[in-house]
């Protein structure tokens, strides 16, 4: 009978073994290369780097916001008072423009609200998690807090987007 060396653990084994009796591993060479650590390190290296990228690319913190801002303008806004079953409400409305080459989304807003001497007398940020900005185009929005002082206080207000994330990073 006709005997071979194992091609993992240099065994003597039948010539026609497709599987060494000792280290328990086959014998071709598609299998020496797939049993091989370097393989395995070199698998797991390269799903590492694909996982890595995958969350940086999702969790990242994307493009950062301030270098567009002045791109993004808010116009004809409003603003309206209101009831809510949270109790009285001031509404700001209006347009976005996006005049950036990127989708923007979850805007934070902040509204600082003025008296008739351009006092401040309230203010409020708000982050609204489902709203996208499209990269050139123009869409309505609508901001809505509770009010803490009477109606006739609110003279005028200022409206800004402080920050907002790229889209599709979280």
């Amino acid at each position: 009978m006709d005997k071979k060396k194992c091609l993992i653990c240099c065994s003597e084994i039948d010539v026609q073994a497709k599987k060494c009796p000792f280290c328990k591993h086959w014998q071709n060479k598609i299998s020496l290369v797939i049993w091989h650590p370097f393989f395995t390190v070199a698998i797991l290296l390269v799903l590492y780097l694909l996982f890595q990228q995958f969350f940086i690319d999702t969790l990242g913190p994307g493009e950062d916001f301030a270098p567009v801002r002045s791109e993004i303008v808010l116009k004809d806004c409003t603003m309206e008072f209101g009831e809510s079953k949270c109790g009285q409400t001031v509404v700001i409305l209006g347009m976005i423009e996006n005049n950036s080459d990127l989708n923007w989304e979850k805007p934070n807003f902040e509204i600082i609200f003025f008296d008739k001497d351009k006092n401040i007398i309230d203010t409020e940020q708000e982050e609204n998690y489902s709203f996208v900005l499209p990269s050139k185009e123009k869409v309505p929005f609508k901001v809505s807090i509770r009010r803490e002082f009477p109606q006739e206080l609110y003279d005028s207000f200022e409206i800004r987007i402080v920050t907002a994330k790229e889209e599709g990073h979280y």
